[in-house]
C-alpha cells in the first residue's frame, strides 16, 4: 500500500491566492486535511502542474511546464505527450514512485480545446486522486475533482 503524502505547506486556490482560515491566519494543508485527507497529496499535484518552466527559482525544472502545449490540436500523440510530462514530473524527486502513478489525458470531444488529466495513484484510491481540465487556446487550468 502506497503511503499518502503529508507534507504540511501553506494552502493555496488554484489561482495562486493563499487561503486565509476563519481565525484570519493563513491556512495550512493539516487544516485542509481534516476534511480531506488528500489535500496535501492535491496540493503537491497542482503546484506541479500548473508552475511554468523556471516559474520557481529554487526549482526551475519542478514543473510540468503545460504552456508548451498552448495552440496545438489535441491529437492522440499530443495527448500521450501531455501525459508522459505529467508523469515524469510528479516522479521525478520521488513525490511519486512510477509505479503507482497513472496519468490519462482525454480528448473532451469534437470541437473542444480542452483535456481531462486524471492522476490515479496505487494503494490510495481506485478512483482518480485529483482531476482537471486544461485548456489547450489559453492555458486555463480547472480542477475537477
Amino acid at each position: 500500500m502506497a503511503s499518502i503524502y503529508s507534507a504540511n505547506d501553506l494552502a493555496f486556490t488554484l489561482d495562486g491566492d493563499f487561503i486565509i482560515g476563519p481565525n484570519g491566519d493563513l491556512m495550512d494543508t493539516d487544516v485542509l486535511s481534516r476534511s480531506d485527507q488528500l489535500a496535501s497529496i492535491k496540493q503537491a499535484i497542482a503546484h506541479r502542474i500548473m508552475a511554468e518552466k523556471n516559474g520557481w527559482a529554487l526549482q526551475p525544472n519542478l514543473c510540468a511546464a503545460m504552456e508548451q502545449f498552448l495552440g496545438q490540436i489535441i491529437t492522440p500523440d499530443l495527448t500521450k505527450a501531455m501525459e508522459r510530462q505529467i508523469h515524469y514530473v510528479l516522479t521525478q524527486d520521488g513525490l511519486f514512485r512510477t509505479s503507482n502513478l497513472t496519468v490519462n489525458v482525454l480528448d473532451i470531444g469534437a470541437n473542444t480545446e480542452a483535456v481531462v488529466i486524471a492522476i490515479f495513484v496505487r494503494g490510495i484510491s481506485d478512483k482518480p486522486v485529483f482531476m482537471l481540465a486544461f485548456d489547450i487556446q489559453n492555458g486555463t487550468i480547472s480542477q475537477v475533482l
